[in-house]
C-alpha cells in the first residue's frame, strides 16, 4: 500500500477531496521541481506572498527566531557558524552575526531585554546577543548538544535542553537559566535527547518531547521536576501547543525503531487522552499554532508544509499539503505580522531563500 493510499484512508471524505486537489495541482511531478519553480499549489490555507533571497547562505538552517516589532527574522546558518538577520518587511539582509558560534542551533528572542539567545551544539555554549548592536552580551556554558529552548516571560527564565545518552552526549537535561543574569539556576534530568519543547504562559508547565521513549514529558516549572508523561504512537519529532483549549500537538517521525507512517496527533493535556490522529508529512521539524485562524502549520525536512484546520477543540482536518524545497524543515510563525516563514536551504543550483506565506481567511465558524 502506497503512502498516498494510507493517507487517504485516514482522512474524512471532505479532507480527502481537498488534499487530492492540492496534490493534483502539482501534476505528480518531483516535489523539488515544483518547489524550485515556486509553484505553490492554490489552497485554502496559505498564500505565498514573497520569496526573499539569501545568497550568502551555503549550508543548512536550524531554528529561527523573530522580533515582530522591528520586523526582523533571525536565521541560524549552522554550517557557517553565523546568524543572518532578515528584514521581513523589505526583504533586505540587515546583518550577519558571526564569531564565536560553534554550530548554532536553538534560538529565542527576548523583546524585554533585546537579547537573542542562541545555543551551540558542538561546544554547549549559549550566547546572549544584544540585538541593537549585534554584540555579545554574555555566555552560559551547558553540555554539548545544546539546542532547543523555551522562555517563561513571567519568571524571566529560559529552559534549554542539551545532552542525551541516546546520542552519546551524556545525560539529557533541561537547564533552567536566569535570563536577566545569564546564570544556571537548576537542571532537570531527562536522560534522553529532547526533540522539541513547548511552554504554557498561564501555568508552570513545560512539555518536552523525548523520541527514545515515544513520550512527551510534562515538567512542573515551579517544582523543576517531571510530573507527568504522555504516550504517543511513534517517535515525537516536533510539538506545538494550543494553551487556551489545553491541546498538545505532536507529529511523529519514521525511524528504524518506529517504522510506522508519520502522524499528527492531538492530545488533551488535562486527561492525557489522544483526541485525533491524521497522516502527516515526513520528518516534521516545526509546528506553529495560528489561533486567529484556528490552524496548525507544520514543516518537514521532507520538503513539505502541512496545514491543518482546527474545526473545534476535538476535530481536525487537513487543509493543504504542498512542497517547498529540499530539507526545508525550518519555519517560524509571526502572528503579529500574520506571516508564516519557511527557510529554504540551497540545493544543487537552487539558492537559499525565505518564503513568506499569508494565511487565507477562515470562512468557517472557527474554533471555540
Amino acid at each position: 500500500m502506497s503512502t498516498r493510499t494510507r493517507m487517504a484512508l485516514g482522512m474524512s471524505a471532505a479532507s480527502l477531496l481537498l488534499a487530492t486537489v492540492v496534490l493534483a495541482e502539482g501534476g505528480g511531478a518531483d516535489p523539488e521541481v515544483i518547489a524550485a519553480a515556486g509553484r505553490v499549489p492554490q489552497n485554502p490555507a496559505l498564500r505565498l506572498v514573497a520569496k526573499f533571497p539569501i545568497p550568502q547562505m551555503t549550508g543548512t538552517w536550524d531554528h529561527l527566531a523573530g522580533d515582530a516589532q522591528s520586523g526582523r527574522l533571525f536565521l541560524t546558518a549552522q554550517d557557517e557558524h553565523a546568524i543572518d538577520v532578515l528584514d521581513v518587511k523589505s526583504g533586505k539582509l540587515l546583518h550577519r552575526i558571526s564569531g564565536g558560534f560553534n554550530r548554532p542551533q536553538g534560538q529565542y528572542f527576548i523583546p524585554q531585554f533585546k537579547r537573542l539567545v542562541t545555543s551551540n551544539g558542538r561546544d554547549g555554549t549559549v550566547r546572549f546577543t544584544n540585538t541593537d548592536t549585534y554584540e555579545l552580551a554574555n555566555t552560559v556554558q551547558l553540555s554539548i548538544g545544546a539546542d532547543l529552548m523555551q522562555y517563561d516571560p513571567n519568571r524571566k527564565r529560559l529552559y534549554i535542553e542539551s545532552g542525551g545518552k541516546d546520542s552519546n552526549r551524556g545525560v539529557g537535561k533541561v537547564s533552567v537559566v536566569d535570563a536577566t543574569r545569564g546564570e544556571i539556576l537548576n537542571e532537570i534530568a531527562t536522560d534522553y535527547r529532547a526533540a522539541a519543547m513547548a511552554i504554557e504562559k498561564a501555568r508552570p508547565r513545560l512539555y518536552v518531547a523525548i523520541p527514545a521513549l515515544n513520550q512527551v514529558l510534562l515538567i512542573d516549572t515551579a517544582k523543576n521536576e517531571i510530573v507527568g508523561k504522555y504516550d504517543v504512537p511513534g517517535r515525537p519529532g516536533f510539538i506545538g501547543l494550543d494553551e487556551k483549549h489545553h491541546r498538545l500537538f505532536v507529529s511523529t517521525r519514521k525511524h528504524a525503531t518506529s517504522p510506522a507512517e508519520p502522524t499528527f496527533n492531538v492530545i488533551d493535556t488535562e486527561s492525557g487522552k489522544r483526541l485525533a490522529t491524521l497522516p502527516t508529512i515526513e520528518d516534521t521539524s516545526g509546528i506553529a499554532y495560528d489561533a486567529a485562524h484556528c490552524r496548525i502549520y507544520t514543516s518537514g525536512l521532507s520538503g513539505f508544509v502541512h496545514a491543518i484546520q482546527q474545526v473545534d477543540a476535538n476535530r481536525y482536518q487537513t487543509l493543504a499539503r504542498f512542497p517547498t524545497g529540499h530539507h526545508a524543515g525550518t519555519s517560524y510563525w509571526m502572528p503579529e505580522l500574520n506571516r508564516f516563514f519557511v527557510a529554504i536551504p540551497p540545493y544543487e543550483s537552487r539558492k537559499a531563500e525565505v518564503w513568506a506565506f499569508e494565511p487565507l481567511p477562515n470562512h468557517s465558524r472557527g474554533c471555540k
